[in-house]
Order: structure tokens, then sequence, then C-alpha cells
């Protein structure tokens, strides 16, 4: 009976060091997604409030963009022009992180982001779903939130 205690015991330690362990790399790659993220979005998001359809092109995925055709492109940016000019980007929150996926093509981390905008019209919310990929990030996703574009 006391070496099925110590068997149990001996499980029961190695069940929280592995927990341990992916607590701490999960804190690392969460940070370290910070780093390389947050200035692609604060250099990214005044391209995007630029309102043309170029710089959305240029700074997503092809299946990202490929995903709206022409029509829903320009019906988009013209209801999301109504935003007015940015004025000033918030800090950008990190939603999630799933990172190091490794497929044929290499390894690649996907992060979601809502960042807090203001807009001469008033306050905003963008979220970015980013794809880094062979040291390149592209936005995969992005949604405005603002209570101008609900009218």
């Amino acid at each position: 009976m006391k070496r099925f205690f110590k068997i149990i015991g001996i499980i029961c330690t190695v069940i929280v060091a592995l927990l341990i362990l992916l607590i701490v790399v999960a804190a690392m790659n969460s940070s370290d997604a910070d780093e390389r993220f947050t200035p692609f979005i604060n250099e990214a998001i005044p391209k995007l409030a630029s309102w043309d359809r170029q710089p959305y092109q240029d700074l997503m995925t092809e299946e990202g963009f490929s995903a709206l055709s022409d029509n829903q492109w320009n019906l988009y940016l013209s209801k999301v022009s109504r935003l007015g000019h940015l004025v000033s980007i918030g800090e950008p929150e990190q939603q999630s992180v799933v990172s190091s996926s490794y497929t044929s093509s290499g390894s690649s981390v996907k992060a979601q982001y809502l960042v807090p905008v203001e807009f001469d019209t008033g306050p905003a919310h963008i979220t970015l779903t980013l794809i880094e990929q062979d040291e390149q990030i592209r936005i995969h996703y992005i949604k405005l939130h603002s209570d101008l574009l609900l009218e």
C-alpha cells in the first residue's frame, strides 16, 4: 500500500511540473508575441485608416483579403470611411495567441488583438487576427467596432 501512494505521489508531482512548464512556455510566447506584433499593429493601423484598398491588400494574407469580393471591399471601405481620420491608437490588448503550429511551410504564430482607437468622429475598437510565418507578419482578419457603424 505504501508503494501505491508513492507511485501516486510521483505521478502527481510529474503532472504539476508539466502544468507549470506549460504555463511558463505560454507566458514566454505571449510576451514574445507582444514584442513582435505591437510594432506591426502601430504601423499598420494608420495605413488601414487611409480607407484605401491597397494597404489592406498589402498587409493582409492572401486568404484573408480574398475572403471578400471587389464589391464587398468597396462597400466595406465606404462604410468604415465614415469613421473619419485617425486621431490616436491605444495599447493593443492580446486576446489570444496560438504559437508554433508546425506545417509543411514551417512554423507560425497566430494572435488576436483588440486595439482601442480614436477617430475624429469618436472612439472605436479594431479586432485584428495576425499571423506570423517565415518571420513575416500579416493580417488575416480585421473588424472595426464603432457605434457610428451601427447607424
